[in-house]
């Protein structure tokens, strides 16, 4: 099965090529297209607090929220609210439910976005976190470890609500405050992000 995490405002093309692949080859297996975004800064955050009336917004890190009912509020409402579009819960479940299929020969998912780091980090971390039992700092451990770099702020702050809503639900095994863990990641863009996809505020 190939994931690809393109979006579709600015990767049609390589949406278009993937899938007339598999069209005009169905043995070679199956398309599917989740775009992936990152959260991307305040700008969705602050859409959140708007959403659940919470003002002024703490901040963007689950950790800026001392009022529990607030940071809980706000992670019920990431995945099919104020980040429509991103599913994070219902694909990492997708994946397990595929992974846990019965299969007539060797059968893969291959999950990926252009360079197979941030938006691949993000999705797979969610189904670590998810289904694996991982930590939110495991899963970025791993994610920092097999990529060509570190994993940017956007999808990193995607898992850290990923990891909160488990956490807030009662799904989360671990202490909640390890979701925001961002201390040997980053706390804040460290550079002003130079993907579309991904574009974030730049804070002192």
């Amino acid at each position: 099965m190939d994931v690809s995490l393109f979006v579709y405002w600015f990767e049609d093309l390589k949406i278009h090529e993937e899938r007339k692949y598999f069209e005009d080859h169905p043995q070679a297996g199956g398309f599917q297209n989740w775009p992936i975004h990152g959260v991307h800064s305040m700008k969705n955050v602050s859409y959140g607090c708007e959403l659940n009336g919470i003002s002024p917004c703490p901040g963007e890190q689950p950790n800026s929220y001392e009022n529990r009912s607030q940071l809980c509020a706000m992670a019920a409402t990431f995945n099919d609210g104020w980040m429509q579009g991103e599913y994070l819960e219902q694909r990492a479940d997708q994946l397990s439910a595929w992974l846990n299929e019965q299969h007539s020969q060797p059968w893969a998912i291959y999950a990926h976005c252009s360079y197979g780091v941030d938006r691949t980090g993000e999705l797979v971390g969610a189904y670590y976190m998810r289904h694996m039992g991982w930590t939110f700092t495991k899963a970025m451990e791993h994610d920092n470890e097999v990529g060509s770099r570190e994993i940017e702020y956007c999808s990193q702050l995607a898992l850290q609500w990923e990891c909160q809503a488990l956490a807030c639900s009662g799904n989360y095994s671990y202490t909640p405050e390890d979701c925001g863990n961002c201390e040997p990641f980053q706390c804040h863009p460290r550079v002003q992000n130079k993907w579309m996809w991904c574009e974030v505020e730049l804070t002192d």
